[in-house]
């Protein structure tokens, strides 16, 4: 345990710096923006988690995300294309018995969505 201490101390001192830098270069409402979201987002998960089943929390989580990222950058294919990403993480994680199918399943699912957005990251640069 002594040895994470200074590893835990480290990661504090680079998240700090970048919170700073953050609000130095585009002003504090932007450094409480990328604070004060993803602080909620972990509360409101943990309080979900505590009380809510498993599944239905799950849910919860990843509406509640979806619907952040879509009022945050207002891309409607982006919003989809993750609530359906995410939707279909949830859906093999607790419909597979089997861990390492649903394992490999996910793996599968995540290269096709991250091929998806390179496809149309780069149809729409070009």
């Amino acid at each position: 345990m002594k040895e994470k201490i200074p590893l835990y101390s480290t990661v504090a001192i680079l998240v700090i710096f970048i919170f700073v830098s953050i609000g130095f270069s585009n002003g504090i409402d932007v450094m409480l923006y990328w604070l004060i979201v993803p602080a909620s987002l972990i509360l409101i998960g943990k309080i979900l988690f505590k009380y809510v089943n498993e599944v239905l929390a799950s849910l919860l989580i990843t509406l509640i995300v979806v619907v952040t990222v879509h009022v945050s950058f207002r891309v409607l294919p982006l919003t989809l294309l993750l609530g359906s990403y995410l939707f279909a993480l949830i859906t093999l994680n607790y419909t597979i018995k089997n861990k390492k199918i649903a394992s490999i399943a996910m793996n599968v699912v995540s290269v096709i969505f991250v091929g998806i957005v390179f496809y149309f990251t780069f149809q729409n640069n070009a």
